[in-house]
């Protein structure tokens, strides 16, 4: 009976192995990716002069994250609407972006973090996504 125990326990600590080696794999595909679209070209947002100066936060917000398409840091978010002339109160805009996109009033932001670095996307850019992976 001990040998069986025995064996039952490594299989419970293989089985705890196994999922926390699944765990890294999947962090360090996410780590991947985001190295690989940092370096792809094209992956500062365009953006025109002027496009944001007379625009609220949320919707200059909302108006870069459907332009970049896909999640993107508050550092990132924050470089867009200053280049296109949007004027922060703030003497961290970074800052200012992270805290309005974490705070969420009007629920129009999703994010997800990795590490020490938070992606934020759109909440109904992320709905539309879900709903095409979803297999009928």
């Amino acid at each position: 009976m001990d040998e069986l125990q025995t064996i039952l326990a490594l299989k419970i600590q293989v089985q705890d192995d196994v999922k926390r080696l699944q765990d890294k794999l999947k962090a360090l595909e996410v780590v991947e990716k985001m190295i690989r679209d940092s370096k792809q070209p094209g992956s500062v947002i365009p953006v025109p002069a002027k496009t944001y100066s007379d625009v609220k936060q949320d919707d200059a917000i909302c108006h870069v994250l459907k332009r970049a398409g896909r999640r993107l840091a508050a550092s990132e978010i924050a470089d867009a609407l200053q280049r296109g002339g949007f004027k922060f109160e703030s003497d961290n805009p970074p800052n200012s972006v992270y805290a309005t996109m974490k705070k969420n009033a009007k629920r129009l932001y999703v994010w997800e973090k990795f590490g020490k670095r938070t992606l934020f996307g759109l909440a109904e850019q992320e709905a539309k996504s879900e709903a095409r992976n979803v297999n009928y």
